[in-house]
This record gives C-alpha cells, structure tokens and sequence, in this order.
C-alpha cells in the first residue's frame, strides 16, 4: 500500500491530500462517462450532450490523478447503446480512453450498456436485458453484470 505521499508525488500537485490519515487502500467511483464516437451528431436530444466529453475527460483525467488501488464504474460506459451497431467500437474508445490515464475500471453495466434507453429512439424491452444477464447480448458486448476492461477488449 502507497502512503499519502507516495501517492500526491505520483499524482503530482493536483491533490493536496498531506492532512489525511493514510488509508488502507483508496478507490474510485465514477459513472456516466457516455463515451460518444460522434459528439457532434448528439445535440439533438438534449444539448447537454455536447458537455460530455469535455467532463468525461476531465473526470477520467482526476480519477488517473489519484492513483487510487482500484476504480468501479457503475454504467454508462459509452452512449452508443448495442442497437445502434457502433457500440462496441465505443466501448474500445472508451477503453482506450481509460487506459490513457492509467484506469483498468470493474464496470457494472448501465441502461446505455444493455440498450434499455428508454425514449422515442429506443424503447425499453425486457429482451434485451434477459440477453445481457443471459451472456448473449446481441450487439457482441461482453454478457456479464459485472466486467473488467479486459473483457471489454475481448469483445
């Protein structure tokens, strides 16, 4: 385990952690980074959209500052949902995108990861979700609740 000093000289001036008790092990929380292959053709649906990447990497970018012992995602990985057929080279961009700030995330799948985005474009079904806890996504996504990015790769 890396002492709170070991980790601010890693994670260089970004975190003045100096007045913290040293912790056992520390972890990260993210969610919602909606990794998008085309931000430009997403302000349709909410304008907000287009606030994604920007935060998405400035997020990823803190998290990897960190150096915490492990980060969890809990979903959303990407906003490209599997009926769309790009999701999952988003999920490589995504991946990629993690690996750029030294993340190996365990990821817990999201509505976006399953397809149940539930508006005009993508009604929800109890098919896609049975699939996807079945292991047999249709869109070759990795079928568990819960993955690594290792299994990301091997889609």
């Amino acid at each position: 385990m890396a002492t709170n000093s070991q980790r601010a000289e890693r994670a260089g001036t970004v975190f003045d952690r100096s007045f913290l008790p040293v912790a056992g092990f520390e972890f990260i929380v993210l969610s919602d980074t909606h990794y998008l292959l085309h931000p430009e053709l997403q302000g349709g649906e909410w304008q907000s959209i287009l606030q994604f990447p920007s935060r998405a990497e400035r997020a990823l970018q803190l998290a990897g500052a960190l150096q915490a012992d492990f980060v969890v995602h809990c979903g959303d990985v990407t906003h490209e949902y599997p009926e769309t057929g790009e999701a999952v080279r988003s999920r490589r961009g995504a991946q990629a995108q993690f690996e750029q700030y030294g993340l190996r995330p365990y990821v817990a799948a999201g509505n976006m990861d399953i397809g149940d985005k539930p508006d005009p474009t993508s009604p929800p079904t109890g098919s896609r979700r049975k699939r996807w806890l079945a292991g047999k996504p249709s869109s070759g996504l990795p079928g568990s609740a819960s993955m690594s990015t290792a299994s990301m790769a091997s889609s």
